[in-house]
């Protein structure tokens, strides 16, 4: 098995796991004092979930155009942001919102925005 997996994929993997356990569970903190904490705790999350979820794109399928990762990418963020807070409506102690779905939405492309500035228009795979 190449390390590229164990490196590109199973992050985010992992990732997607544990937004489904601790969005799930109970009691997970707020920033105090800081107004909107929660949507700013979601863009981030969702941030780092589309920035990853498009480096696993484009090492699975390097040959795949790179517009095509990348909306592919953002789209299975959203859809785990969305999923989530369906999920979140049948839970007693957890609560759907729409400005939380908002604010991954928000996340998922400040992540595309920020793979292409750090990987580049193309988002190279090279291992």
């Amino acid at each position: 098995m190449q390390t590229g997996i164990f490196v590109r994929v199973v992050p985010p993997l992992l990732l997607t796991l544990t937004i489904f356990g601790l969005g799930l569970s109970p009691g997970v903190p707020n920033v105090p004092g800081v107004r909107f904490a929660d949507k700013v705790q979601h863009a981030i999350v969702f941030l780092v979930l589309g920035y990853s979820y498009l480096r696993a794109g484009r090492y699975l399928w390097p040959e795949a155009p790179a517009v095509r990762v990348r909306v592919l990418a953002g789209a299975l963020a959203v859809s785990v942001g969305a999923l989530l807070e369906v999920l979140q409506a049948f839970v007693p102690y957890r609560s759907a919102e729409w400005f939380d779905l908002w604010a991954d939405c928000l996340g998922v492309g400040l992540g595309m925005m920020a793979a292409r500035l750090v990987d580049g228009p193309m988002y190279p795979c090279n291992g």
